[in-house]
């Protein structure tokens, strides 16, 4: 049984790997389209429904970010 479930672990091990780097790479591109969208926000430029969607998943008010600009 010990040898199994090392064997498992062993096959389960790569396909955890690709996850994290994927969840990193999604929060990689996140962080990026929320400090585009704070700068666009920022200088008076209307922001996509996905720049929106990334700025107010942050839990940020909109009305806090509107008072920045």
């Amino acid at each position: 049984i010990l040898i199994t479930s090392r064997i498992i672990e062993i096959q389960e091990r790569p396909e955890k790997y690709r996850q994290a780097g994927e969840e990193r790479r999604q929060r990689m591109i996140k962080e990026r389209l929320k400090r585009e969208a704070k700068l666009k926000l920022e200088s008076g430029k209307k922001l996509t429904f996905e720049e929106l969607k990334a700025l107010i998943e942050d839990g940020e008010p909109l009305e806090e970010l509107l008072k920045k600009s």
